[in-house]
């Protein structure tokens, strides 16, 4: 009788997982948007420069020491790449497409599938910019990749504010702001 209710439990826990993730959207997305007393122009100038990004990202060596960083290619320019190493993991991150209004890149963490990340800048006609970061991707058809996918925008959001406040204090020439709870 107790390996009965034994496989009745597990079934019960295993097709609770299984079957509310067939519901669940395959893709995610993650955003967050500030402005900045900049132009687009300058504000781009920095985002499409991986050279400048251990300044105003939250990675980078705040999170990770040991991170060795190499950057290839033409800042500016589709190809531009940086790929890292470190005890917290690896990736690359690539431009693949630039405009005026908006630099798009592909980002791939360690062997996960590559998602996108986006930059998109908007004038605000004050010499100001609306500039929005955001990240989406798609988890494919595994149930567990599915729940994950619940998640993504909790798990990134601090992280996008926080470079875009670091970002927006650099332009502006401001210190940034000290992070919540310190």
């Amino acid at each position: 009788m107790a390996k009965f209710i034994g496989i009745v439990l597990v079934l019960v826990i295993v097709l609770g997982f299984v079957v509310p993730s067939v519901f669940l959207s395959s893709s995610f997305a993650a955003e967050r948007a500030t402005t900045i007393a900049a132009e687009p122009a300058s504000i781009a100038a920095e985002v499409n420069d991986f050279n400048t990004w251990e300044s105003w990202t939250p990675w980078n060596l705040e999170y990770d020491a040991t991170m060795k960083r190499t950057i290839t290619g033409e800042p500016g320019a589709v190809g531009h790449k940086m790929a890292w190493t470190g005890d917290e993991g690896d990736g690359v991150i690539e431009i693949t497409a630039v405009t005026p209004e908006r630099t798009t890149c592909s980002l791939v963490f360690g062997e996960q599938d590559p998602v996108t990340t986006s930059f998109y800048f908007e004038p605000t006609g004050t010499g100001s910019t609306n500039v929005r970061w955001d990240m989406s991707g798609d988890f494919g058809g595994m149930p567990y990749e599915r729940w994950f996918g619940l998640m993504m925008d909790g798990m990134i959001g601090a992280d996008y504010e926080k470079g875009l406040a670091n970002l927006k204090a650099k332009l502006e020439g401001a210190a940034a702001p000290a992070p919540a709870g310190e």
